[in-house]
């Protein structure tokens, strides 16, 4: 769904700045977005474990006989891609997963759950403990779908998650198993893929970067191709726009964003420190979406 660049920008902005002031930030802007999904306001303190019946032995050690602080930090290390449910959340979950086109994916950063895959991100607070899992009411972006089955399977979903009772990470520390546990007897089981923190070793600085309607050609090592024309934004920290830099050729992909010619994007990127390089690239950086906060399409200009 196509939303306009500008009535967006300051909204979206202003939200998503404001719920993510944790972690890294833009350069000079206090308050700025960090890592992980776009997160609600502090709800009001309450006891998330009141009512507690439990099953399971939860964080239960890795496999190969990790304790269960080391289950604890695996659960922020990885993302966890939702592959099976069963029991009576299965029904809904088989009827939506015939419309996902990735699998729907976790990402617990300590204090909030972000979820992703779907028409919406969700958000909401969690607390893990040695025996429990609660989560709080997901609040969400406001994005429609042309895809019903992709909004029914958002919605329910969001109402599941308050329902998790406990969780269990299995397998080796390479690629571990996460098994959530409901109150209604049914069971998730997740894949863990490291996170990119936990790919590149180290947080990310988060950036914003407005995308040229159109490509440029661009040389590089002799070839001639196709490089998007970008420039830096800034924002403050009430997500007002204070600032644009010049319009740039970016040589480097963007991990997750696809470049559709004729629309011009504003986007939120965690940009971390290369690892020992990459062939043929000469930037110390690695650049990955994190949210794009707007977009327009622009007609073409008449010759």
């Amino acid at each position: 769904m196509r939303y306009g660049f500008h009535a967006m920008l300051a909204a979206l902005c202003c939200g998503m700045l404001t719920a993510c002031a944790t972690g890294a930030g833009v350069a000079g802007a206090p308050g700025a977005p960090g890592n992980g999904p776009a997160q609600p306001a502090q709800p009001p303190q309450r006891d998330l474990f009141a009512q507690a019946g439990s099953s399971g032995h939860v964080g239960a050690p890795l496999a190969h006989g990790a304790a269960p602080a080391q289950a604890m930090d695996a659960l922020t290390a990885f993302h966890w891609q939702l592959r099976t449910v069963t029991g009576r959340d299965g029904a809904w979950f088989s009827r939506g997963q015939r419309a996902l086109r990735a699998p729907v994916q976790l990402r617990f950063d300590g204090q909030y759950l972000g979820v992703s895959g779907l028409c919406n991100l969700l958000s909401a607070t969690y607390l893990a403990g040695p025996d429990q899992l609660r989560v709080d009411v997901p609040m969400q972006t406001k994005k429609a779908c042309a895809d019903q089955r992709l909004m029914t399977l958002e919605q329910q979903l969001g109402a599941a998650l308050p329902q998790v009772r406990s969780w269990r990470i299995s397998g080796p520390a390479y690629a571990p198993q996460l098994r959530l546990e409901f109150a209604n007897g049914s069971q998730w089981q997740l894949e863990g893929a490291p996170t990119h923190a936990t790919r590149h070793g180290a947080a990310p600085q988060t950036i914003f970067l407005e995308v040229a309607p159109r490509t440029r050609p661009c040389s590089e090592a002799g070839r001639t191709r196709q490089c998007l024309e970008v420039r830096r934004v800034e924002f403050d920290a009430q997500g007002l726009r204070q600032s644009s830099g010049p319009w740039e050729l970016f040589h480097e992909p963007i991990e997750g964003f696809t470049h559709e010619p004729g629309v011009r994007s504003l986007l939120r990127i965690h940009r971390y420190p290369a690892r020992g390089g990459r062939p043929g690239v000469a930037s110390p950086y690695v650049y990955v979406l994190d949210e794009t906060v707007g977009t327009e399409w622009v007609q073409p200009q008449r010759p």
